[in-house]
């Protein structure tokens, strides 16, 4: 059987160990009875859905059949028709934070805390004489959780009423001193994000105070990034101190990334501004981590446990902030303007900009002899363009590189059919002599991508 082209980006500390990336594009398996076991598909393009203000969009979720949002310090509300409607408007702050409760809306623009009625759609700020600040908030059996700014302590408000604050209603994460960068819920758990550790607590229905310590539940790694929690495939996901990506496994962290992906965020100037965002999609779960300092964005799926990369045109990060899954749509929110568009598999730009999608493979090499590559067929769906303009004649572009990526060969055209040709294939002859080589692929017509296979022909060259 052949290969895959490739499956996973795995750039490793040194590039003649591997180079391998995938670039807005990701891996699906196959049954055993396809014609390859992994195919690469292309990553969703994006249409606008509403227009929420000037931007940018900090953070989303869905409440009472609708969705709310902060865009720069705007609080609108988005029904399902794209109809956005103001609200009133917040402190600034980059580090948001939205919940939901029975008939509120919970926002933190820290230190401040904001309560939207989303009965009368009116907003108001916390402004209880016992509420001292807050760094972030989730919802938990009716309470708002919030964390108080640099401290190990965190509250609670009243049920079903984020506005009223007790003085007696704290505590203080108690196994470590470390600061609580971030609370977050899972399966009815409050998760509580350190610096340095983490540790969990339940809803007991204590009189005093209703929630204690689940006995054990003390991971010795911290968060390093405030809104890098997330939670999807029934886990929850972040970046730890010790810059590893983990998943929750019971009350452990499991590191799901890579030596390649770690040695990309250790040498990142600042990781502090990662923000974890999630969406499920025809049978994928994504974890989705953009770096904005870092300029970069790593995206893992639960289906198949690999990583791979996403940018956008005219950039490095993949430029979507944040995302919620409603109205029969997967939502992002924009990190330049105020839109909100859907996530969708058959549109092939991303707010009217093209994709470029990348594939650079394994290693081809010869086990140290000189080879001949005589001819290279990469395996696509044919026959994929459009009916006009940009895409009608949709074409793929081939370089190689004989000293793992450090120059580069010129880049070659192939077609990949206009709509309905079925008979077209990617081949390129007369590649050249080389002992190792790495080949590149990428597309940037609004076409379906769909990377099946790559079938190399090599022979022993004569001047070895």
């Amino acid at each position: 059987m052949r290969p895959p082209f490739a499956v996973q980006s795995y750039p490793a500390r040194s590039p003649t160990v591997s180079a391998q990336r995938v670039v807005n594009a990701y891996p699906e398996i196959q049954p055993e009875d396809a014609k390859e076991k992994l195919v690469l598909y292309g990553t969703p393009g994006a249409t606008l859905f509403a227009t929420a203000g000037t931007g940018p969009i900090k953070a989303m979720v869905r409440a009472a059949g609708a969705v709310y949002c902060v865009s720069g310090t705007a609080v609108y509300k988005v029904t399902s028709d794209g109809t956005a409607t103001l609200i009133g408007s917040v402190d600034e702050a980059d580090n948001v934070t939205m919940d939901r409760n029975r008939d509120q809306v919970i926002i933190v623009t820290p230190p401040a805390m904001w309560v939207v009625d989303t009965t009368t759609d009116t907003l108001a700020e916390v402004t209880d004489p016992d509420f001292e600040g807050a760094s972030s908030v989730a919802v938990l059996d009716g309470y708002a959780l919030f964390t108080k700014p640099e401290s190990d302590q965190w509250g609670l408000t009243a049920i079903n009423d984020a506005s009223d604050v007790d003085a007696l209603d704290f505590a203080t994460a108690e196994s470590s001193p470390d600061e609580l960068v971030r609370v977050f819920v899972d399966h009815r758990e409050a998760w509580l994000f350190g610096t340095e550790t983490i540790e969990v607590w339940y809803n007991s229905g204590g009189a005093d105070f209703p929630f204690q310590r689940v006995s054990g539940a003390h991971l010795e790694v911290g968060c390093a990034a405030f809104k890098s929690p997330a939670k999807i495939d029934n886990s929850v996901f972040w970046l730890g101190d010790d810059l590893k990506v983990y998943r929750a496994q019971g009350y452990q962290g499991l590191r799901v990334s890579t030596h390649a992906l770690e040695e990309a965020i250790g040498k990142m100037a600042s990781v502090s501004d990662a923000v974890g965002w999630v969406y499920n999609q025809r049978g994928h779960a994504f974890y989705v981590l953009v770096f904005p300092t870092g300029g970069a964005c790593w995206v893992y799926d639960a289906a198949t446990q690999l990583w791979h990369e996403r940018e956008s045109w005219g950039r490095t990060r993949y430029r979507w902030n944040c995302a919620t899954e409603t109205f029969g749509r997967v939502l992002v929110g924009d990190s330049a303007t105020g839109g909100i568009y859907a996530l969708d598999l058959d549109t092939f730009t991303e707010a009217g900009s093209p994709v470029r999608r990348r594939v650079i493979g394994p290693s081809v090499h010869a086990d140290g002899k000189l080879a001949f590559s005589p001819r290279l067929e990469v395996e696509f769906e044919p026959g994929v363009g459009i009916t006009t303009g940009q895409g009608s004649a949709p074409e793929v572009m081939l370089r190689w590189s004989d000293d793992d990526g450090r120059s580069w060969s010129p880049e070659y055209w192939r077609s990949l059919g206009a709509i309905g040709d079925g008979s077209a294939r990617a081949i390129w002859t007369r590649l050249g002599a080389f002992r190792r080589r790495i080949y590149e692929l990428s597309m940037s017509d609004p076409v379906k991508f769909v990377c099946i296979a790559a079938n190399p022909s090599l022979a022993a060259s004569p001047r070895d």
